[in-house]
Parts: C-alpha cells; sequence; structure tokens
C-alpha cells in the first residue's frame, strides 16, 4: 500500500489538491480539488448524497479507474482551512460530542422521572421544531413527557434539549397555569 510522505502532504495543499484514498488497495494519491471523475463503463453510479466525497480515478497502485474517498485537505468552496485540518472533521467530532453530550443528558432525565419518546419526522407538526415537552398529569401526581424527532441534527438537538430541561425546570415561573405542552425550535448555533 502506497503512503504519502509529509512533505507531499505540504506541496498537495499549497497547490489547492486533496488527497484521495482508493476504496480497493487503500493507496494515497492527488487530485484537483475541482476534479470530477468519469465513471468507468458498467461501473454504478455514485450516490452523492450518501458518497458526497467519493469521486472515481485512476488508481495510482491498480492502474485502473476505482471509486476513491478523497480526503478534504482543500475545501471546495472555503479553501485551505486553518493550519491544514478538514472541515468534516471538525463537524463529525462536534456531532460526536453532542451525541455523547445528548446520551448523558437523556440518561439523567429518565433517572429523575421523565419519559423520553422519540418520533419520526413526517409526525412532528412544525419541523423548525425537533423537541416537545408536555407536562401529564394523573390526579395528583404529573410527570413531563419529552418527544424528540430522530431526524433531526444531533448539535441542534442537544442544544434543543437543554433549552427544554430549563423550561422543565423553570415551568410554574415561565406558564400560566394550565399550560400543558411547549414545542422547542432548534437551538441556532
Amino acid at each position: 500500500m502506497a503512503t504519502s510522505s509529509p512533505t507531499a502532504d505540504v506541496n498537495i495543499r499549497k497547490l489547492g489538491r486533496n488527497r484521495a484514498l482508493c476504496c480497493e488497495c487503500g493507496s494515497v494519491r492527488s487530485v484537483a480539488r475541482q476534479y470530477n471523475g468519469k465513471k468507468p463503463e458498467g461501473a454504478e453510479e455514485i450516490n452523492r448524497i450518501d458518497k458526497p466525497w467519493c469521486n472515481w480515478l485512476k488508481c495510482s497502485h491498480c492502474a485502473r479507474i476505482t471509486l476513491h474517498a478523497e480526503i478534504q485537505d482543500f475545501n471546495k468552496s472555503q479553501g485551505y482551512l486553518d493550519g491544514g485540518r478538514c472541515i468534516m472533521e471538525d463537524k463529525n467530532r462536534e456531532v460526536d460530542a453532542a451525541n455523547r453530550s445528548l446520551r448523558r443528558l437523556l440518561t439523567a432525565l429518565r433517572a429523575e422521572g421523565v419519559e423520553v419518546e422519540w418520533c419520526s419526522k413526517s409526525r412532528l407538526v412544525n419541523e423548525e421544531a425537533p423537541v416537545a415537552v408536555e407536562l401529564r398529569r394523573n390526579g395528583p401526581s404529573a410527570h413531563y413527557v419529552l418527544t424528540l424527532c430522530d431526524g433531526a441534527g444531533r448539535v441542534a438537538l442537544f442544544r434543543t434539549v437543554q433549552r427544554a430541561v430549563y423550561a422543565m425546570d423553570n415551568w410554574q415561573m415561565i406558564f400560566r397555569p394550565g399550560v400543558a405542552r411547549l414545542s422547542l425550535r432548534s437551538a441556532r448555533a
């Protein structure tokens, strides 16, 4: 398997090129950031929604056109970013951190007696409100039900759940008596 040297990586970045990893053999080559490869005859079409980072390129090791995963050293729209860090790497880390924090927060809420329900995006009345808080009364007792949209982005969902926790903690001060449901829009970054 071929690898690239640190010197070659610096030169690639200076030229506005990305690295590409062959999906067949794992060798690394460079590719112009604006290049859109042509698929070989008989090959399946790339689903650009599921695989926006993939491209058909001639592999330097396999010596044939194969699917390559682009390593975005140089972002197509914004150029070379912050010390060579990939913009998608930062985004992925942010999403991973939000997933972990959301999981911990929901575990703590369940331990406090909050019922957590998940719904599909199609069940939401307002797509901009991925979180709903409901105060359900059962005689003299009451408990909260937190409904989350499973199709919402995890970072926005985590921030919105944080706002929902604040609303639950301050329900009596925020709402007039009798209010039993609150829909929360996605929190802006």
